[in-house]
């Protein structure tokens, strides 16, 4: 039917019992009230409301409950106080005893609670497809947003705020329903159960005891052992049934409050919040009910009701010592629910949490981590640990918050109460996060719950790290030291979880490593000796695992070929050894020795990193880490103290340094980086896009090649790594104008970079590779002019590091007129009105592209003139030790190599004069006149010491 008003149906009747008082005060209607509400509550749902039957069911459902303020009446009618006299949840949840049929009450409550949620859905607007915007029923699918808030002001604001004495209302208290002490025999009790009676989503694993079953097997039992009588059996039985049916009934309640809470704050919170959005309030036709405060308020009171208090605080006892554990976790739910709606608004506007505010949560949401776990901070259920986690991550979300707002006035955690509550709520998730989740310790029992318990867990634990402020503590009252060195199994089941390659618990270690002494406690605690064995373990599984196959693994290509990938561990180890290496705050010692175990680390990760360098860019992550962590592992061993009794560098035992470089291990991975470092400094670019070389540089060859002409060496520039990057599709991309690479491109921005092979095209996806690839080659460069102090000396090729050179200076200098010359909006119209482009899409496409590329290029020009300036750093470094060393044959041909090479760059680049491109743009021009300095005196030092070795020069040459 459509006439809404006019038809009496089953429907109307439905409603008119339910408008009827008594029928919800008589116990044998009860039932069938319940059955009424679950009734409506099914008619309104709006699962498959794009087919057109469906729809019209619910539309016309929901406009006749409208036209006789059905949600407004009961609602009110179970939650609105009468008369001074309390509401009939309140009646309910106040009465010490559990009355026949109350059960079904709440199931009523329960029921409506649904049924108003999916109101709220209603109200916002519905898409219904299969409906024409012609029928009678249409306009009620359309956002009725003034309805909305009248709804939400009942339930939040105003006079009423009906939600806010439902949640007061909320009978979570245990009961003692069960008096009887005579309890039968378990297996009698075992013969005799069945289902609870009910809908199936809600009685669904609640179990009651059949009474006829149970005075049927109580016969069957007789005399086998017990003295009880079947009277007493049917009176517990009876106590019994009625606990488990109240209990389902409160946990129905509890979780269909958070159904509704959820839809009010998911679907309505720019109708609910007064400072979502300006518009949609306006269009709801007066001010939303809540402010932020108000919200606070609302997830204060859930976190309250929620934990058992003792005078002076949260008590020390487990919640479900008090409440029950089905209802503790759908109120979890409901927390986690409005904490993350609230933070996502505070972000999206930028308005600070009143001072203090976002403190309490932290506080209060960690005082309910304390008690969802028994004495001693042990989760043992399944829902304790469920429970747990979903608190753990409220809390993460309300610390990211006060980290990223520190000086909007919700201010760091340093001192007072609150920071008692958080260590021992910190301690709790951190015997979570020790559950195994993946690796060689998980087997195939680790349930998804554990490992997701275990994430979560991990994730809320990083969070509530960052969130510390301990600037001003000393190691004792650190909160690291607070929350683990009082317990210290908790960091050696972590460092046991490093052994096994869980890949994911060295997230958490480096968030822990990032605090103030969390990298000493670590150390302390063994973890450094745990990741040198987890790259022992790992490479002794892949050998059993290559010994499994035929043929030879390998990573050259061939006409086909089985590889291995890199661990999914290996990146995490990487961050924390480069978070360990890079702490400032540590002895020079403690530094030796991290640096020392990172050494050993990379010799059991050779076959990894042999791989992962050689198939560059197939993991660029993981190899911007690795180089970083050469850099700092040989940076921190050459840190020696002559006073801690370690030769220094310039001794003739060069030490750990040393020893590490003799390594024959070692030595194979640095030829890779030496490798990695020439491919890159040379194709910053793909090869198409590359200015030429200088011809007195592209025309040298080595000495030590020229010497002996009978050996026929050739280099193939056919393949680079930006060859396999443009085999690769990539689906999701923006297509951008050409990037500038050399003298000829200092132009203003171009429109497009069309060509006929979209792989071929430039993109947002492919700036984004260039500048983490030129990362890496700063790192690559960083560990060589770090290297070069060390012995023994490594040979480099300086007619490669030379062509690295000129390609980095020529697109850093043509990138630096890019950016200076760089279309102002006007221009950027004028070249588009000369382009032919009209259309407002495409204009926009492209003023959007220039934004784009002017970022881009901001972060990459600077990148790869700082790497033509560590080439420039090395190429002085190299030949000041050349200086120092006796005129050999091999030191001549040295010199000849090092000094034709980086003179050709020079004539080329002209550095001497106009100084690296982007080095000093957004600085002081101090910076590039010292650039021009140090090639001036290279420039004086190069020819100085080649006129050393003329006649072998020219002999050669």
């Amino acid at each position: 039917p459509t006439n809404i008003r006019g038809t009496r149906d089953c429907l109307s009747l439905m409603l008119d019992l339910l408008s009827d008082a008594g029928f919800l005060q008589q116990e044998k209607t009860l039932g069938f009230a319940s059955k009424c509400y679950e009734l409506i509550y099914r008619l309104t749902t709006t699962k498959n409301i794009d087919q057109t039957v469906i729809a019209q069911r619910v539309l016309y459902v929901a406009g006749k409950l409208r036209s006789m303020s059905f949600w407004r009446n009961h609602l009110l009618r179970f939650l609105g106080h009468r008369q001074n006299s309390p509401s009939m949840l309140e009646t309910i949840s106040g009465s010490t005893d559990v009355q026949e049929g109350s059960d079904h009450l709440l199931h009523c409550v329960a029921w409506l609670f649904k049924g108003v949620a999916n109101e709220l859905r209603m109200l916002m607007g519905l898409p219904v497809h299969g409906l024409s915007r012609n029928h009678p029923l249409f306009v009620l699918a359309s956002p009725q947003y003034s309805k909305c808030r009248d709804l939400l002001s009942l339930l939040y604001g105003g006079l009423f705020k009906l939600a806010i004495n439902a949640l007061e209302c909320l009978p979570l208290a245990k009961r003692q329903i069960i008096t009887e002490t005579s309890v039968p025999p378990s297996a009698v009790v075992k013969a005799s159960v069945c289902e609870l009676k009910g809908a199936v989503e809600i009685t669904q694993g609640w179990s009651i005891v059949g009474l006829d079953k149970l005075v049927k097997h109580m016969f069957l039992h007789h005399g086998k052992g017990h003295t009880i009588t079947v009277e007493n059996a049917l009176e517990w039985a009876k106590q019994w049934n009625k606990a488990v049916a109240w209990e389902c009934a409160v946990s129905h309640l509890v979780d269909s409050f958070r159904v509704f809470i959820s839809s009010s704050f998911v679907y309505c919170k720019n109708v609910l919040l007064k400072d979502g959005s300006a518009t949609m309030n306006a269009m709801s036709g007066g001010v939303a009910p809540l402010d932020t405060r108000g919200v606070v308020q609302l997830i204060s009171l859930m976190l309250l009701q929620m934990t058992p208090q003792r005078q002076n605080g949260p008590s020390a006892n487990c919640m479900d010592d008090t409440y029950y554990s089905s209802t503790t976790l759908s109120l979890s739910l409901s927390v986690f629910s409005v904490v993350e709606e609230l933070m996502t608004i505070l972000k999206s506007l930028k308005v600070p949490v009143a001072e203090g505010d976002a403190l309490r949560i932290s506080e209060l949401i960690a005082g309910a981590i304390v008690t969802s776990a028994n004495t001693g901070g042990i989760c043992q259920s399944s829902q304790q640990r469920e429970r747990t986690a979903i608190l753990g991550s409220a809390l993460a979300l309300v610390m990211q918050f006060v980290c990223d707002n520190e000086n909007s006035g919700s201010g760091l955690v340093s001192s007072g109460p609150e920071r008692v509550i958080l260590i021992r709520a910190a301690m709790v998730l951190s015997k979570l996060a020790c559950n195994p989740v993946n690796g060689l310790s998980a087997s195939e029992q680790t349930s998804e719950q554990f490992a997701a318990v275990a994430l979560t867990s991990r994730s809320a634990l990083s969070a509530l790290f960052r969130g510390i402020d301990d600037d001003a503590a000393t190691r004792k009252e650190s909160f690291i030291a607070q929350t683990f060195e009082g317990h210290t199994e908790t960091l050696a089941l972590f460092g046991q979880l490093v052994r096994t390659l869980d890949n994911n618990i060295c997230l958490l270690l480096e968030q822990i490593s990032m605090r103030r002494f969390g990298t000493e406690i670590l150390q302390d605690a063994g973890v450094l000796r745990a990741l040198v064995d987890a790259a022992d373990n790992y490479s002794k599984e892949e050998a059993r695992v290559k010994e499994g196959f035929h043929v030879p693994l390998s990573s050259v290509q061939g006409y086909g070929r089985t590889r291995i990938g890199t661990p999914a561990f290996f990146s995490g180890h990487l961050s924390l050894l480069n978070s360990m290496l890079a702490t400032n705050e540590i002895s020079s010692d403690r530094r030796f020795r991290i640096a020392e175990n990172s050494s050993l680390f990379l010799q059991h990760s050779a076959g990894v990193i042999n791989r992962l360098l050689s198939e560059f860019p197939s993991d660029g992550d993981a190899t911007k880490k690795l180089t970083r962590c050469l850099y700092l592992t040989l940076g921190s061993l050459a840190e020696v103290d002559k006073p801690d009794g370690r030769p220094s560098m310039g001794s003739s035992d060069y030490g750990a340094p040393g020893r590490l470089l003799r390594d024959s291990t070692y030595a194979s991975l640095e030829h890779r980086v030496l490798e990695l470092c020439y491919h890159l400094s040379q194709y910053p670019f793909p090869q198409r896009l590359l200015p030429s070389l200088p011809p007195n540089l592209n025309s040298t060859q080595c000495s030590y090649t020229l010497e002996r002409p009978v050996v026929s060496v050739t280099t193939t520039e056919q393949r680079t790594w930006w060859d396999m990057v443009e085999s690769t599709p990539h689906p999701i991309q923006k297509e951008m104008a050409f990037p500038p690479t050399g003298p000829s491109d200092l132009g203003g921005w171009q429109i497009g970079s069309s060509s006929d092979d979209i792989a071929l095209r430039w993109s947002d996806v492919k700036y984004e590779l260039s500048i983490d690839t030129a990362g890496i080659l700063e790192a690559c460069l960083s560990y060589l002019n770090q290297r070069i102090i060390v012995s023994p000396p490594v040979t480099l090729d300086w007619y490669a590091l030379a062509k690295g050179f000129c390609r980095c200076a020529d697109a850093a200098r043509s990138m630096e007129g890019r950016l200076r010359n760089h279309s102002s909006p006007d221009e950027l119209a004028n070249s588009m009105f000369h382009a032919g482009i009209e259309d407002v899409n495409q204009k926009e496409n492209f003023a959007q592209s220039s934004r784009m590329e002017k970022q881009y290029l901001s972060t990459l020009g600077p990148l790869l003139g700082r790497c033509a300036e560590k080439i420039l750093f090395l190429a002085v470094g190299h030949s000041r030790l050349l200086s120092r060393e006796a005129l050999s044959e091999k030191t001549r041909k040295s010199i000849i190599d090092l000094s034709t090479a980086i003179l050709a760059t020079l004539d080329h680049t002209r550095v001497e004069h106009m100084g690296l491109g982007c080095v000093g743009m957004t600085e002081d021009e101090e910076r590039r006149d010292g650039t021009k300095r140090v090639a001036s005196n290279l420039r004086k030092l190069l020819e100085s010491q080649l006129k050393q070795v003329e006649p072998e020069h020219e002999r050669l040459y």
